[in-house]
């Protein structure tokens, strides 16, 4: 016989449909995010009961990215099979995410070439160990916002918002009608 499992408290995870009701995108609390995809739509039209169920299992067993390994999925999936759920089909890495830690460790990596300076030199100037810093670097690693800005200043550099324009979306100067040039 199944059981039902039932969701206390709150969760730190958030869990999100995406618009094709078989996919789910997973956000740990430390800005991880990763897609995960099931067979069929079911899960998304079981309600708000699933999406708690998720978060609480993320929470439970995978709260940061290094634990989000397949022992760990296992462990998700069987909770979902015991709740009358579809299970985990696919699960990676949210691209967009990856991809935007990658370009700013790249940033890091040539300012610190630039002034010719090592990872561990810079990493004792920062404070970290050395193997966190090449995480940053190489985009596997979700830095904040304190360590971000102590590695620019120990770079001669500052964190700045720089306005940029998507691939995707027209320029502002654009009229209703007008392709963007």
């Amino acid at each position: 016989m199944k059981m039902r499992y039932e969701v206390h408290g709150i969760t730190k995870t958030m869990v999100e449909f995406l618009p094709n009701e078989v996919q789910a995108r997973v956000i740990l609390l430390q800005g991880d995010a990763f897609i995960v995809s099931f067979p069929s739509s079911h899960n998304f039209h079981s309600g708000g009961h699933f999406v708690k169920l998720m978060s609480a299992m993320f929470d439970r067993f995978a709260p940061t990215a290094d634990k989000v390994t397949i022992d760990n999925i296992k462990r998700i999936n069987a909770e979902l099979y015991l709740a009358d759920y579809e299970m985990i089909g696919n699960i990676c890495p949210d691209q967009d995410k990856h991809e935007e830690r990658k370009r700013i460790g790249q940033q890091i990596i040539d300012l610190r070439k630039t002034q010719k300076m090592d990872g561990k030199t810079l990493a004792a100037r920062v404070g970290t160990s050395p193997s966190n810093l090449s995480r940053i670097e190489q985009g596997h690693f979700s830095v904040g916002f304190d360590m971000l800005n102590k590695i620019a200043n120990a770079l001669g550099a500052r964190v700045e918002l720089v306005k940029y324009q998507s691939p995707t979306t027209p320029s502002q100067n654009t009229k209703p009608g007008q392709q963007a040039e």
